[in-house]
């Protein structure tokens, strides 16, 4: 990697997340307070090397996540919530299929962030906690859709 730039790195990880990548953004409310929005960017493959471009380039977490009926190791990279920023805005730029989904999971992250600090008991208003279970929504739709 040391003698590509980080544009070339950006569309390599670009090219290979919009085919073996994924983004999750999950929103559940708890008696009408404010619920937790997991945000999730992740690739699972096998081979090991592009993994270490991902976790080299964002940080996250790259570890086995098991062995597959072939006996090959399935390697996973990942970032959750607010630590997905930096991939998300890449990804939200750069990838054709999968870039409507990390612009929605960077909209979600924007709203985590705004809510930070406030009061427990007022932290989320209801136009924030529908705006949340809507981009949760969406997302879940365009994935069943890039399928």
């Amino acid at each position: 990697m040391a003698s590509l730039t980080l544009a070339n790195i950006d569309y390599y990880l670009a090219g290979v997340f919009d085919g073996e990548g994924t983004i999750g953004v999950y929103h559940r409310s708890w008696r009408g307070t404010d619920g937790p929005t997991r945000i999730i960017v992740a690739v699972a493959m096998c081979d090991k090397p592009p993994l270490k471009a991902f976790h080299e380039r964002f940080g996250g977490r790259l570890r086995l996540d098991r062995v597959i009926p072939s006996g090959r190791h399935l390697w996973k990279w990942y970032r959750v919530g607010t630590s997905a920023k930096e991939a998300l805005t890449v990804f939200a730029e750069l990838c054709l299929n999968k870039g409507p989904q990390a612009k929605l999971a960077l909209e979600a992250i924007a709203l985590v962030e705004a809510t930070r600090g406030r009061d427990r008991r007022h932290r989320i208003t209801p136009v924030e906690e529908n705006r949340r279970a809507e981009i949760a929504a969406e997302v879940k739709r365009l994935k069943s859709e890039n399928l």
